[in-house]
């Protein structure tokens, strides 16, 4: 009995242990399961390296028991486990492939439910590739099987993954909506029902309001972005899981950062920083670029280049695209205000590329407004003027259809400082008047050289 007794203790304390005797002694099923506990106890303390591995051994023993459709569920969310400790490790193209075996099994077995949740999921890592229409597509279609069933936070959580696939793109309109259909969606399941993990539930609930609060933003809507920002700090607080107080102060520290509010901005995003750079490294590139920003704006363009660099590292070592153009644009913004004009250049054109190709059309038109910006120095020549001009323009017709009254606020703002240089005053005078417009329209306060 006192064997029998240190064994169970093994078991839940350490099974880790015990599950490598079992392998050892061809136990495999109960292997499988001491290594999937084992991974199950490990991420539930954030050491997500550790339960990756523990989880693939646990994949590895699932593989080779006799095929059932209950052990294929399993490895389904042995998968689903390992996914969001790849997700906080920053490891976006490994995670990518293991959603995508976990789709191949879940549409051999026939299995909606956990096809529309790995769907979600992979939505998410294909954003974050850079692959905006693939992650469309695979929202759409986990939201298309959740119709299928009356399961409605389910269908919040495809819903709300389409809203970031689309605010990607730059459809802030249409992100707003499905993230409002996720909030409702909510609201109408109480809570409950998503499945195995309802950490998910209460996920979606901080997130999606974020998501309103990063297209409010844009949109230069502050005053409805500040109270879903309150919100979800609330909410992210009451929860006090770090993801989410993360997501939440990235969320909250952007909107400050566009609205100019910069002091508030370093307050929010300082902590979030902290957070997510000993638990999440997936989000150092987004926050610590808006931090740098911040800092260069206060003049603090040492600290503000140190993160940025950061942030480059970070997103090249998680082969993170999704928003890396506007993190590319911030770096060039810095670096102009450090006086580093060719490698702000530099960071500007690379921007512009990668939002191009990526389908960030709000990212494209902050590269291009940030293009106007740096060839229109007071030294310009006609042709650098005429460029400036053609950049102003883009990122004017762009920001004019998404809807990004900040951001036309701001070319304007240069298109008047270069009509007014090439000796046409009145029409310099008349775009600042739509500046002051804009900014009064928006609360902000006026924009100045």
């Amino acid at each position: 009995m006192e064997l029998e007794n240190h064994f169970s203790d093994v078991a839940e304390q350490q099974p880790e242990i015990l599950a490598e005797h079992c392998a050892q002694a061809g136990l495999t099923a109960k292997a499988a399961r001491l290594w999937l506990r084992a991974g199950h106890n490990t991420a539930k303390r954030a050491a997500h390296r550790e339960a990756s591995v523990l989880f693939e051994k646990a994949l590895t023993a699932f593989a080779v028991l006799p095929s059932s459709a209950d052990t294929l569920g399993e490895i389904i969310d042995i998968r689903w486990d390992l996914s969001h400790s790849l997700h906080a490790l920053g490891e976006v193209t490994r995670n990518r492939a293991n959603l995508e075996n976990a789709k191949d099994v879940a549409e051999g077995l026939g299995d909606e439910v956990r096809l529309s949740r790995v769907l979600s999921r992979l939505a998410f890592a294909l954003g974050s590739l850079g692959d905006s229409i693939g992650a469309v597509e695979a929202g759409e279609r986990a939201l298309a099987l959740t119709e299928r069933r009356s399961d409605p936070d389910a269908k919040a959580w495809a819903t709300m993954m389409l809203a970031r696939s689309r605010y990607g793109c730059g459809n802030y309109e249409r992100a707003m909506v499905r993230a409002r259909q996720a909030l409702a969606l909510l609201h109408e399941g109480h809570g409950h029902g998503l499945g195995p993990d309802e950490t998910y539930v209460k996920y979606t609930r901080v997130n999606a309001r974020i998501w309103l609060v990063l297209c409010l933003a844009e949109l230069g809507r502050f005053d409805e972005a500040a109270a879903l920002g309150q919100e979800a700090m609330d909410m992210a607080r009451g929860i006090n899981e770090p993801e989410q107080l993360i997501f939440a102060g990235h969320g909250v520290g952007r909107m400050h950062l566009v609205q100019g509010n910069l002091d508030v901005a370093v307050e929010t995003l300082e902590p979030a920083l902290a957070m997510c750079k000993a638990e999440f490294p997936y989000y150092v590139p987004r926050i610590a670029s808006c931090l740098g920003a911040a800092y260069g704006s206060l003049g603090r363009t040492k600290e503000a280049l140190v993160l940025l660099k950061e942030a480059v590292r970070q997103a090249a070592a998680s082969n993170l695209t999704f928003g890396h153009s506007l993190v590319l644009s911030i770096f060039g913004r810095v670096c102009q205000l450090a006086g580093r004009e060719d490698e702000a250049l530099a960071h500007a054109h690379h921007a512009i590329d990668l939002a191009r190709a990526s389908g960030e059309r709000g990212n494209e038109a902050w590269a291009g407004c940030l293009l106007g910006d740096l060839v229109s120095d007071g030294n310009a020549t006609a042709p650098r003027i005429e460029d400036a001009h053609n950049h102003y323009r883009m990122a004017l017709m762009i920001a004019h259809d998404l809807g990004m009254r900040p951001l036309q606020a701001q070319c304007l703002y240069g298109l008047s400082w270069l009509q007014k240089m090439g000796g046409d005053k009145a029409l310099g005078e008349r775009s600042a008047a739509d500046v002051a417009s804009l900014c009064r329209e928006m609360g902000i306060k006026p924009l100045t050289g």
